[in-house]
């Protein structure tokens, strides 16, 4: 792949839609809130196949204000990393304790 091609990538991916997409020191907390969404969309999706990762990230966040489009870029994220997997880590929390982790995370790290 040639360097104009990652560059125009790059500005695509990075500049223009995740601006610095979770904007938090701890790489951990990175892993983790994606985890936990993809184990959330998982589960759910046993009972709505049609349930995207915008969707549950959409259910956590319905209290907060968070710009839609870092949103998009997050439910993205989510989807690449879990695409062919069929386990996902549940951390030790039940659903509803993942999905307050989720909101707590996702209000510590926006804006994005």
């Amino acid at each position: 792949m040639d360097t104009n091609k990652i560059a125009a990538l790059r500005k695509v991916l990075y500049d223009d839609l995740f601006v610095g997409v979770p904007a938090t020191e701890d790489f951990g907390d990175r892993l983790a809130l994606v985890g936990m969404i993809c184990y959330l969309t998982n589960a759910l999706r046993k009972k709505n196949p049609e349930l995207t990762h915008y969707d549950v990230i959409k259910l956590c966040t319905k209290e907060l204000w968070v710009d839609g489009d870092q949103l998009i870029a997050l439910s993205l994220l989510c989807e690449w990393f879990s695409t062919d997997c069929k386990k996902f880590p549940d951390f030790d929390l039940k659903p509803v304790e993942m999905a307050h982790k989720v909101t707590e995370l996702i209000s510590q790290l926006c804006p994005f």
